[in-house]
């Protein structure tokens, strides 16, 4: 059993132009207890193939596809309802994390918990 909290990193996602820059930054966390979903609000199925690109090269990642459109709020909703996490970070298609940022910041929570 990992003693660490789960820290759900979720990317609300919607534009593939960046995407899988985004995703590879996810998948490169330092961090033991990381789940890593992504809520899928495009119209194609760009951000899917990447995601299963992803996975087949070893990564673990959740994928969901919202049934329809639901913008950027509904969407950032719908990867809170996917979260499982004590911790959650979003990750917006378009940035980037270092690949300590998870670590880093899950350690101040836990050392801070007010």
């Amino acid at each position: 059993m990992n003693s660490l909290p789960l820290v759900s990193l979720v990317i609300p996602a919607f534009n593939p132009r960046f995407f899988a820059r985004a995703l590879h930054t996810a998948v490169s966390q330092s961090y033991g207890n990381l789940e890593i979903i992504v809520c899928d609000d495009s119209r194609g199925h760009e951000i899917e193939e990447i995601v299963a690109s992803t996975v087949e090269q070893g990564a673990a990642v959740r994928y969901v596809r919202n049934p329809r459109t639901l913008g950027l709020v509904g969407n950032l909703q719908a990867c809170l309802e996917q979260a499982q996490g004590e911790y959650i970070k979003f990750l917006c298609d378009d940035d980037q994390l270092f690949s300590a940022c998870i670590e880093y910041q899950a350690q101040a929570l836990i050392d801070c918990p007010d």
